[in-house]
């Protein structure tokens, strides 16, 4: 290391090239050179491209003398800038000062290093498993006196913890009537109710002190760590003979014990014991008294379930598996994936531990867990906000690869995981962008009919098992159960005809309309279309512009190459505005069911999320065709507008799993405004997605 530091200051940042006198020569004479400077026996050289190289002159001779033998073009010559300098200045004593002094202040800077790490390292190496609670009231700095007219409401909650105040006030008059005061109190309730400060209410009005520390300060990396700082914790609350623990995010270490991946010897499992232990080794006369609280976030998330691609709020899809009051027990999944990412395989003498990002992809989710919350942490990044719990972890992007951090321990500067994924920015030829990994052999066919009929599912359940159960269970009984008179059993069972709502012979287009479609970029750009174009109620009915004429050219070519219709009638109703209608039942539900129902609630089709670029490619520029713009003086930049939400979620997450910088900001349009001379429409919040040609 002193090698190095001593070699950085007397190495040049630029090498210099040292060449012969005849290369000189040579240079000379081919108009290469700008500059001479004589400084001694020693030549430095500066080209016309202000390339710097050095030389040595004869000794004995003159250097132009020198130059003139090896045959240097006077006239040339004569064009150069020649300089000469006497050796001297500061280095020539200071040089040869530090050459020798700098190598022994290093040596002894390094040694003092050495020897103040080796005199505290004991002390330091204690002090990682001691806890680091904060402590408030009577001793503790700062005092603080919060009463429970402090805290507004929960009257009942104040009533019942008036006991506890009492009992630690006067503990004698309880212990002498045989009483036993609990050794634990949990506080539950949605954010900012006053758990916290109720706590600290009690600690202040029995006058003793309050050590409040978060779950997530107890766990670490190392096992044995956890429990280690509880004791630590407990040790320190039993000096001062009566206090409250108050236990922050209790939620984090508080789950069901031996489901850890290494069983009993997880971190968190120890931790968890060695604190039940504590708790419940508390003595009856001591005053000691745990408070806890849990803290949970609602964080959106891009998950796989049963073969389908939603982006939902965390609580939506934790909520199917719990009751509707139930809480506080870990769920396992079976169908459950979200969107994680892969690691890249480490090379050279990289770490083992290291973790690198090698492309997005949908993880296995083994379990949830439900809980109410305390406290919530907002974390704002470049791009946006989130918010989620102290203990919920995330990746950072380090020198070294990922690590994982709390989120109460990210501090500002702090690079946070995101799609596209680059690397190398700097090293052209190693730049590179990791992003998704998606299906590249994608083919997938779409029921035109399916969505039709999914809502009268149970209709055909009632069919289905009516025609199973026949000769098994009487036809009055299969009346009874499913509310349908026993004329209409008998005629199913007779093979005479089956449920109506089941049947296609009602609709004009049963002979038309195609069984599947497949699923290609054109059907992808359709799609498009309608979702900023399109309405779907018992028709499909596209609105554009009269001026776009090829757009409403490629619409109609579209819909009689996939699904072989042509325009029920075609109107112009509205100024400046032309609505291409097609009017076919089946069809409005196909469109509804892939990219939704009324302009709030468009999204994008479930299968874009596993088919690849060329799809994507085609979607959006039906999308963009309606509701987008390209700016023409921004080199390729554009965005697209929507009131739905969703939709420019979708779009900003698609965009960016296939390694596209996007970016997504809402406004209020105004009331009043019109869209293609449409009424007027009242005020609402807006989405906008932007995009750049550069990535």
């Amino acid at each position: 290391m002193v090698s190095a530091i001593f070699s950085l200051f007397f190495q040049p940042f630029e090498k210099k090239e040292k060449i012969s006198l005849t290369k000189l020569v040579s240079d000379i004479n081919q108009d290469k050179v700008k500059k001479l400077t004589i400084l001694g026996n020693e030549l430095e050289i500066i080209y016309q491209d202000d390339k710097l190289a050095e030389s040595r002159k004869e000794t004995e001779a003159a250097l132009s003398q020198s130059l003139i033998n090896y045959g240097v073009d006077t006239g040339k010559l004569a064009k150069i800038e020649i300089v000469a300098k006497e050796a001297g200045g500061t280095w020539v004593w200071l040089g040869p000062v530090l050459f020798s002094v700098l190598p022994l202040l290093l040596f002894g800077l390094f040694f003092w290093m050495l020897f103040r790490q080796a005199k505290t390292g004991a002390t330091q190496a204690f002090d990682f498993t001691r806890a680091r609670a904060k402590l408030f009231g009577a001793e503790g700095q700062p005092k603080e006196k919060i009463s429970f007219d402090d805290v507004g409401g929960l009257k009942e909650a104040k009533e019942e913890l008036n006991e506890v105040v009492d009992f630690l006030k006067n503990p004698k008059k309880y212990l002498g009537l045989g009483a036993r005061i609990p050794r634990g109190v949990l506080l539950i309730g949605a954010p900012g109710t006053g758990k916290t400060l109720l706590a600290k209410a009690i600690a202040s009005t029995a006058n003793i002190p309050f050590f409040s520390i978060s779950a997530s300060e107890v766990i670490e990396l190392f096992v044995g760590v956890g429990s280690a700082r509880i004791r630590s914790l407990f040790d320190q609350a039993r000096k001062t003979g009566r206090a409250i623990i108050f236990i922050d995010e209790i939620d984090s270490i508080g789950k069901i014990r031996g489901m850890g991946i290494t069983g009993g010897h997880e971190e968190r499992e120890q931790t968890l014991n060695q604190l039940l232990a504590e708790m419940d080794g508390i003595g009856r006369e001591e005053g000691i008294l745990v408070f806890a609280a849990s803290v949970i976030g609602d964080t959106p998330v891009l998950i796989k379930r049963d073969n389908e691609y939603k982006l939902l709020p965390i609580s939506e899809v934790i909520d199917p598996y719990y009751q509707e009051e139930e809480e506080g027990i870990e769920k396992f999944t079976n169908d459950l994936k979200a969107l994680g990412f892969e690691r890249k395989e480490r090379k050279g003498s990289a770490p083992k531990n290291n973790i690198y990002f090698g492309n997005s992809a949908f993880k296995k989710v083994r379990s949830v867990f439900r809980h109410k919350v305390n406290e919530i942490y907002e974390v704002e990044y470049l791009g946006g906000k989130i918010k989620t719990t102290g203990n919920h972890s995330l990746f950072v992007r380090t020198q070294q690869g990922l690590k994982i951090k709390r989120v109460s321990e990210l501090k500002a500067g702090d690079i946070l995981v995101d799609l596209p994924f680059k690397v190398n920015r700097g090293i052209k030829r190693l730049r590179e962008i990791r992003f998704h990994s998606f299906n590249g052999n994608f083919e997938m066919e779409l029921s035109v009919w399916q969505p039709l009929f999914e809502k009268f599912e149970p209709v055909n359940l009632t069919y289905q098992y009516a025609l199973s159960h026949a000769g098994t269970v009487s036809q009055s009984r299969l009346a009874e159960m499913f509310e349908v008179s026993q004329t209409t059993i008998g005629r199913w069972q007779r093979g005479g005809s089956g449920p109506r709502t089941l049947s296609r012979e009602y609709y004009q287009h049963k002979d038309i309309l195609p069984e599947k479609v497949k699923v290609t970029p054109d059907l992808c750009r359709l799609l498009g279309y309608y979702t900023a174009e399109g309405y779907a109620r018992k028709e499909v009915d596209f609105c554009l512009n009269r001026k776009e004429k090829e757009k409403i050219e490629d619409i109609q070519n579209l819909m009689k190459k996939i699904f072989n219709l042509e325009p029920h009638r075609i109107k112009f109703n509205t100024p400046g505005a032309i609505n291409i209608v097609y009017q076919c039942t089946p069809l409005a539900k196909f469109f509804a069911y892939h990219c939704g129902k009324g302009a709030e609630n468009k999204h994008v089709p479930a299968f874009l999320f596993e088919s690849t670029f060329e799809y994507f490619k085609e979607f959006f520029k039906g999308y963009l065709g309606g509701d987008g713009y390209i700016y023409k003086n921004r080199g390729g930049q554009g965005e697209v507008t929507s009131i739905s939400k969703q939709l420019i979620l979708e779009l900003n997450w698609l965009f960016r799993m296939h390694g596209l910088k996007s970016y997504i900001y809402s406004f209020k349009a105004k009331e009043g405004r019109k869209i293609k001379n449409g009424k007027p429409l009242k005020e609402t919040t807006a989405w906008r997605l932007g995009f750049g040609k550069t990535q």
